[in-house]
């Protein structure tokens, strides 16, 4: 892990060397006339949106970088625990809605369980009491 970190700074040393000696070369001597053009993302993302020194640039930079190799906060901690509280409800909630959903459709089953029941013994039992007479046509 340590030796991780190591490369990691590392690497973005020898870019920040490497961006500002590009920097300093710019066009290649070559006077050419360019428009103005506004901040780009990575400036408006980190607030050098200004004009600042470059070695005050490389030390926000560099700040925004390490911000990914910072322990997390005790706050964030604290966050996080209260966002498994609200996931654990959620989840319970959504069980007891699906849970009652499968009760009132094992409800309705029943009851037309039932009644086409109920009605097949109706008819056995115009069919069984009246043997000689022609059959009722089906529904």
């Amino acid at each position: 892990m340590e030796n991780f970190r190591t490369i990691a700074k590392f690497l973005i040393f020898f870019f920040f060397i490497f961006s500002l000696s590009l920097s300093a070369v710019g066009n290649g001597g070559k006077e050419e006339k360019v428009e103005k053009q506004g901040p780009s993302i990575v400036e408006r993302a980190t607030g050098l949106t200004t004009p600042i020194s470059p070695w005050n640039k490389i030390k926000s930079l560099i700040n925004v970088a390490l911000m990914n190799f910072r322990p997390p906060d005790s706050a964030n901690d604290q966050a996080s625990s209260s966002a498994g509280e609200a996931m654990k409800e959620a989840v319970s909630k959504s069980f007891q809605t699906s849970k009652t959903a499968a009760e009132n459709i094992a409800k309705s089953a029943a009851e037309v369980t039932g009644e086409t029941v109920h009605n097949t013994l109706e008819k056995l039992k115009r069919t069984v009491s009246s043997p000689g007479t022609e059959s009722e046509p089906e529904l």
